[in-house]
């Protein structure tokens, strides 16, 4: 029984690592395309009656520029959006009612017109120093700027734009490898060869993506990547039977991640108005990836975020604002409670971050708010939140998979007083697709919750859903 015992852990140990040299094996594929557009809702439109007539001009442009390789990965783009509406209304009244009219105002006739501009600048950038999975460097962030008439009628005009930016840096790199896994099945699907050598050619084809066919080959896009693959797979007639292992739902093929990584970073809003003094955050991340075999994963994720601005600096009005909930009535006298444009000119009095003043909008409104980075909302200055999250997933075969997962999540806001909450949570759903025509999913979670306060807690919640989709035709 020993030695069977052994044999078969041997046997799984011995898998692992063939798999995890596989995956190991996939690098990250090398592309570049750029893409241009130009668009108009309503480019010009102009209707008229009479003397009375409107005319509206809507023009927006997409430019993305994008370029991966395994020592640096770059993208950015501008979008622009130009709206006008003009109007004018003539006077070819002669009747005593607009004489007397023309007599008050001089001119019953009037030229109204209005003009709004957006443009922003997403970009990311991502530079590795010592080799492709070594210590790297970061930049991810947005550029925006608005104006004209629309835009000035209600903002700042001292904070028109905004450059929210994430920089830091890292070390170790966690790779999507679901292409490896499509190349498996695309291989056994056509019954061809499965040498490492093959899935990986498989795999490199599909790792550029359908984007970079598109901008390369136009209408003949899809044409062109399928037969690649076909030719990558050494089969060059088996064109449609991929097609139908990569887009058909009866596949559930899950993602495949391999690797690990650490990084940290400082997020803030690098153009802030001039009454604003918002230090941002700082985010610290841990992933760790291992595909168990050909069919299973594990993936754990840690992450931890710190509100950098200081209690000393004001914060703790925010607490006082909060804590004294009825005063926060009375001093601004709201027949039915603050809304978020109250509590976003309350926090630009405080000079408080939009991280914070989210934070304010959730405690009190109990509306979603936060960064830009990872659905992250502060609980205020000096505020810390801590996210694990692991899973677990298991392909039972092309047509049913099943992921498990855990999550924990602790809040603690500022000060040396502040309770922290926690929330767990622990989940699994299955997914199996039934003669190609119909998919079920059965999902389980359950949550428990602490507010750190020491009481009576809250009973956990229990949630069961089902969902059934059939393709009819």
């Amino acid at each position: 029984m020993k030695i069977v015992t052994k044999i078969m852990a041997i046997f799984m140990v011995s898998s692992i690592v063939m798999t995890q040299g596989l995956f190991d094996q996939y690098d990250i594929p090398v592309y570049e395309y750029s893409t241009l557009q130009v668009s108009g809702d309503d480019l010009f439109n102009m209707t008229s009656q009479g003397d009375n007539s409107t005319t509206t001009i809507n023009l927006g442009t997409n430019y993305m520029s994008v370029s991966q390789s395994p020592g640096f990965n770059l993208s950015y783009g501008v979008n622009f959006d130009y709206n006008s509406e003009s109007s004018s209304d003539g006077d070819d009244n002669d009747d005593d009612y607009y004489d007397y009219y023309d007599d008050y105002d001089d001119d019953s006739s009037s030229d109204d017109g209005t003009s709004s501009w957006e443009m922003t600048v997403p970009f990311s950038a991502e530079k590795y120093f010592t080799g492709t999975k070594g210590a790297f460097g970061f930049a991810d962030g947005t550029f925006s700027t608005s104006g004209g008439d629309t835009y000035a009628a209600g903002h700042n005009e001292d904070d028109s734009s905004d450059l929210h930016l994430t920089i830091g840096g890292g070390f170790g790199r966690v790779v999507s490898a679901k292409p490896v896994a499509q190349a498996v099945a695309i291989a056994d699907a056509i019954d061809g060869d499965d040498s490492d050598a093959t899935l990986l050619a498989i795999a490199s084809v599909i790792g550029k993506g359908m984007d970079f066919y598109t901008q390369e080959y136009k209408d003949d896009a899809e044409q062109q990547y399928y037969n690649d693959l076909a030719e990558a797979a050494g089969d060059p007639g088996a064109a449609m039977a991929i097609r139908k292992v990569l887009e058909s739902p009866a596949y559930n093929i899950s993602d495949r991640y391999t690797g690990w990584s650490v990084k940290a970073g400082i997020s803030n809003n690098y153009m802030q108005c001039d009454d604003c003094d918002d230090k941002g955050y700082m985010v610290v991340q841990a992933e760790y990836a291992m595909p168990m075999d050909v069919n299973a994963q594990l993936r754990a994720t840690l992450s931890m975020y710190t509100d950098l601005n200081s209690l000393d600096d004001g914060g703790d009005d925010y607490y006082d604002y909060y804590d004294d909930y009825g005063d926060y009535y009375d001093d601004y006298d709201y027949d039915d409670g603050p809304t978020e444009e109250d509590i976003e000119e309350f926090g630009a009095e405080l000079g408080l971050s939009d991280e914070t003043i989210a934070g304010l909008m959730a405690d009190i409104l109990g509306v979603g708010g936060g960064s830009a980075t990872d659905g992250w909302t502060s609980a205020g200055p000096e505020s810390t939140q801590m996210d694990l999250m692991v899973t677990y997933t298991l392909d039972h075969s092309y047509n049913w998979s099943t992921n498990a997962y855990f999550n924990y999540e602790a809040k603690t806001p500022g000060g040396s007083d502040a309770n922290t909450s926690t929330t767990t949570t622990l989940g699994v759903s299955t997914t199996k697709s039934v003669l190609n025509k119909m998919t079920m999913t059965g999902m389980f979670g359950y949550t428990m919750t602490d507010d750190g306060s020491g009481g009576d807690q809250a009973d956990p919640t229990m949630e069961i859903a089902t969902k059934i989709t059939y393709w009819v035709f």
